[in-house]
């Protein structure tokens, strides 16, 4: 085995990786977060990192929204995220389940 596949394996192994990212309110169009999301897609795809595919995360930061201290003052963005992050913990286990010693494939 290379180096380059021991760090690789170390990097991520196998590990399950959530889509997400945000971008600032301040950013015309603020898609730089779907412009990054699709170019990573390929990238931990060759990092055989298992991958959320859906739901997807397009968060666009405001002050106002995210004040700090984990606070989430919009109903309707807190009930999303809330409702991304069941799913993720579900994918997480999923993945960790698929990937326990002695499972085949």
């Amino acid at each position: 085995m290379s180096r380059h596949e021991i760090q690789r394996t170390r990097l991520l192994g196998g590990g399950p990786v959530p889509g997400t990212g945000r971008s600032a309110a301040e950013m015309p169009g603020s898609i730089g977060t779907a412009v990054m999301q699709s170019s990573m897609r390929s990238v931990l795809s060759f990092l055989d990192a298992p991958q959320l595919n859906s739901p997807e995360a397009y968060i666009t930061f405001k002050p106002e929204v995210f004040p700090g201290g984990g606070v989430v003052t919009d109903d309707s963005t807190k009930g999303f995220l809330t409702h991304y992050m069941n799913e993720y913990a579900a994918f997480v286990e999923r993945v960790l389940a698929v990937n326990a010693p002695g499972h085949i494939g």
